[in-house]
């Protein structure tokens, strides 16, 4: 009797599982991005002005993969708003970075939206549960536009509540999106970055772990600081034990723009053993944007064009991204 009773307790958890991911769905509030706390240096640039478009579909669903019936995202209570949540996240992390550009209509030139997705995706009831989120957004200024991508692939195992995925997986996945892209919109345009003196604090709360879990983040910060005295930190930490720490550091190369880097990314992309260091390693190559760059994301597709893995299905997802 004893026996049949440890036997029920111990497979009772994993049918409520079972009967929890199949005839229940789980809304997911997703805050607004959190603006950064750190401007750049003003490098006397002069304002601009821009229209904010949205190419979505009003009916744009932001959640994508296997589990959108389960995982329902929402914000303010809400559907998400592709391109409401998406200006509104810009605004504010252009203000808080202090980059001379601003959203007004009509303009003649454009920043439009052309890709948000945050894909959501869980194996089993015991499995982490991953998040890919994907933010592509296009400025043409007179004659030339130009395209900006962000990725960032973030996983949690929530143990207690599924309240525990919200912040890492969702909340902070679309800060860093938007943070990256006016990052990238900043060093294109305007040639802000943060100080060197932020640099070396950043390094050292990285090297002492001074936020935790979170030191990741400040990796990432170090990509967006547009200052080159970031890079050789950055490839220390592309081997890094901690997963976060090496894909933030891998991204943050590409986020750089530091050309140089372009064998580096190669060699991680192809001898990297796993597989999402080897496809941030493919969307920094992206972020490079010379003709090498793109001749070897070409490469790339060719080769993972018509296999099946899941790698080849993430891997063709991002280059898409890139295409031009």
């Amino acid at each position: 009797m004893n026996g049949q009773i440890k036997r029920f307790t111990t497979l009772l958890p994993v049918s409520l599982v079972l009967v929890f991911l199949q005839a229940c769905s789980i809304k997911i509030p997703v805050d607004s991005p959190k603006p950064s706390e750190t401007s750049y240096q003003d490098a006397n640039s002069s304002e601009m002005k821009v229209e904010f478009e949205s190419d979505l579909n009003e009916d744009h669903e932001v959640a994508a993969g296997d589990r959108t019936t389960v995982f329902i995202l929402e914000h303010n209570h809400e559907k998400i708003d592709a391109g409401d949540f998406i200006k509104s996240g810009l605004q504010n992390e252009i203000a808080a970075r202090k980059i001379p550009l601003k959203f007004v209509s009509p303009a003649d030139d454009k920043l439009t939206l052309d890709h948000f997705e945050i894909i959501t995706h869980r194996a089993t009831g015991f499995s982490p549960l991953v998040t890919v989120s994907t933010l592509k957004v296009e400025m043409k200024v007179g004659d030339e536009t130009k395209s900006f991508v962000s990725l960032i692939k973030r996983a949690k195992t929530p143990v207690w509540s599924m309240n525990e995925v919200f912040e890492p997986c969702y909340n902070e996945a679309t800060t860093l999106l938007i943070k990256e892209v006016v990052a990238k919109i900043n060093q294109a345009y305007f040639g802000h970055k943060l100080s060197d003196q932020s640099v070396e604090r950043l390094k050292q709360s990285i090297a002492t772990k001074a936020h935790g879990r979170s030191t990741y983040m400040d990796v990432y910060e170090l990509g967006f600081s547009n200052n080159k005295n970031s890079i050789d930190y950055l490839k220390t930490l592309t081997t890094d034990p901690d997963e976060y720490i090496r894909l933030a550091a891998i991204s943050g190369i590409g986020t750089l723009g530091e050309k140089t880097q372009f064998s580096f990314l190669v060699s991680i992309n192809k001898n990297a053993t796993l597989w999402q260091d080897r496809a941030m390693a493919l969307k920094s190559i992206g972020d490079l944007g010379t003709k090498e760059a793109y001749d070897y994301l070409a490469q790339r597709q060719a080769f993972w064009t018509g296999k099946t893995s899941n790698e080849a299905i993430w891997n063709l997802k991002i280059i898409n991204l890139y295409s031009h």
